[in-house]
């Protein structure tokens, strides 16, 4: 039998963690937001906060967004997505590449082709 690095007291000092922080749904929607109190309610004060017990476990190293960035995949809505996302980055001292997007279905402007 080999033994692996989780199986091997030899080798317990090469045990290696990845931290990952995994959000969705952000839904951003520029100037559309009716509620803008709402979002920040979760995004604002109380986020950091939530932000800061991560860390205390240590460091993230990928942040992996799975889809709905957007509302309505409008080019303004990206813009905000983005500094939200930047922003989260720069707090957790990751580069753009620590960034992992998968597109939802409202990241899509239906728009700029109907018939598809």
């Amino acid at each position: 039998m080999i033994p692996t690095p989780l199986a091997d007291p030899m080798m317990d000092d090469l045990r290696l963690r990845l931290r990952l922080l995994h959000l969705s749904d952000l839904h951003a929607r520029a100037g559309r937001e009716s509620e803008p109190w709402r979002r920040r309610r979760v995004l604002g004060p109380a986020w950091e906060t939530n932000l800061d017990a991560i860390l205390e476990d240590g460091p993230i190293d990928l942040v992996c967004f799975t889809g709905d960035a957007a509302d309505w995949g409008k080019r303004e809505e990206f813009a905000e997505a983005d500094e939200f996302l930047a922003a989260l980055l720069d707090r957790l001292g990751l580069p753009r590449d620590g960034l992992f997007v998968v597109p939802g279905n409202h990241d899509v402007d239906r728009s700029i082709h109907p018939d598809a």
